[in-house]
């Protein structure tokens, strides 16, 4: 078996090489940047070029290429995670691979999420949602030009954090180390979230799916609420001479906004925003009724902020 990585030079595809790796299982690194761990396996690749092609012979395309900030411009989504889904599409029909895994997400539900499953109506708020979701259909269409042979996995990960990752839970981490956090709203917000080497590990597995379209949301449980999120990376991490904040929420969101107003003044990304103030403060709890596969986590959620720290801080 050979496997094509498309965007597999990061956080997670790093991990899932090495467990490809460590199972004897061929693979092809494609990214527009070398995956350092595994020079002799990458070769340069831009989802968004008509040029560049998969180079090889492939059984199965798993793709974890994504603009993915909240703060890009809609063309960029669009360019990479839509017309990026179309390209791949047009690629494993040429070269007739049959199965694609695509990372889509949980932003498919929307925000202030209660309770999401697989069946839940989706109604992305943000334009990395709605390309994502678009994306989605792209494969499916895919998929449905030979429904017997042609295999989709689309998995859905909620927030996913772990060693190398700058996103949200690194931010956060940060700014408790740096003895000045300021606390919007009561914390009691409840946060799915996903362990990098476990959404890893999943994906390794689904490799071995066939036949059909399966959707499945990835999440780590028990979700953790924000407060309790706070605490235990308090335990690990503290500054001495640290001091901590509390406003209400509705002052955070107007911070928020004037935030945005000052970036578009300054025309500069800031790391503050009102969407993600609204993403920190509101619920996001997502639960999964697809198990298309025996899995169980082989890291829970505390093991895998303390792996985070340890690694990372």
């Amino acid at each position: 078996m050979h496997i094509a990585i498309i965007g597999g030079s990061g956080f997670i595809g790093k991990k899932l090489c090495n467990l490809l790796r460590n199972n004897f299982i061929q693979f092809t690194v494609f990214d527009l940047v070398s995956n350092n761990e595994f020079k002799e396996n990458t070769k340069f690749f831009d989802i968004t070029s008509d040029e560049s092609n998969l180079d090889g012979n492939f059984d199965a395309i798993i793709n974890l290429a994504a603009v993915h900030r909240d703060d890009e411009k809609k063309e960029d989504y669009i360019k990479v995670n839509v017309e990026g889904a179309r390209k791949i599409c047009s690629l494993a029909s040429k070269k007739n691979i049959n199965k694609i895994i695509f990372t889509s997400s949980v932003a498919v539900y929307g925000i202030n999420i209660e309770k999401a499953d697989e069946d839940s109506p989706t109604k992305p708020f943000n334009n990395y949602g709605k390309s994502k979701l678009e994306a989605e259909k792209i494969y499916q269409n895919w998929q449905s030009e030979n429904p017997s042979l042609n295999t989709l996995v689309i998995i859905r990960p909620t927030v996913i954090f772990g060693e190398g990752n700058k996103g949200n839970v690194y931010n956060l981490i940060n700014q408790i180390k740096s003895g000045f956090f300021l606390m919007v709203g009561n914390g009691n917000n409840k946060k799915s979230m996903a362990y990098v080497g476990n959404v890893s590990e999943y994906l390794f597995k689904s490799i071995n799916l066939n036949g059909k379209i399966y959707i499945k949301n990835y999440v780590d449980k028990p979700d953790l609420k924000t407060k309790e999120l706070i605490e235990v990376i308090k335990t690990k991490i503290s500054s001495p001479n640290s001091f901590n904040l509390r406003i209400p929420l509705y002052f955070g969101l107007f911070l928020g906004r004037l935030v945005d107003l000052i970036s578009f003044v300054i025309n500069r990304k800031l790391p503050i925003s009102y969407i993600r103030i609204k993403k920190f403060t509101s619920n996001s709890v997502i639960e999964s009724k697809n198990h298309p596969i025996e899995f169980k986590p082989s890291t829970n959620l505390k093991e895998g902020l303390l792996n985070m720290m340890e690694n990372d801080f």
